[in-house]
C-alpha cells in the first residue's frame, strides 16, 4: 500500500488584504483522522511550510492553531477541508 502526505504553507498577512505575505514559523498544525482523532502534530518550519508524511489512504483534517497576537484572516483552500491521500 502506498503512503501519502499532506503539506501546506502558513503565511502572515501584513497588509490586511487577506493574502499571505511572509511565512510564519513555529505554528502548531494538528492532523485529525476521519473519526476526528488527533493522530499527529507538527510545527511550521522557518519558511512557513509543514508536512505530515507516511499517511495511509483516508480522509484527514488539518487544524492550524493561531500564534499569540495573530488572527486567521482567510483560507485559500476553503474552511476545514477534508483531504484524502
Amino acid at each position: 500500500m502506498a503512503l501519502g502526505s499532506i503539506s501546506g504553507f502558513v503565511p502572515e498577512d501584513v497588509d490586511n488584504n487577506d493574502s499571505g505575505d511572509y511565512p510564519l514559523d513555529l505554528v502548531n498544525m494538528t492532523l485529525l483522522d476521519s473519526s476526528e482523532v488527533v493522530i499527529a502534530f507538527v510545527l511550521t518550519t522557518n519558511n512557513g511550510f509543514y508536512v505530515f508524511n507516511d499517511l495511509p489512504s483516508g480522509s484527514y483534517t488539518v487544524i492550524k492553531s493561531d500564534l499569540p497576537d495573530y488572527v486567521s484572516v482567510s483560507d485559500v483552500s476553503g474552511a476545514n477541508d477534508k483531504c484524502c491521500c
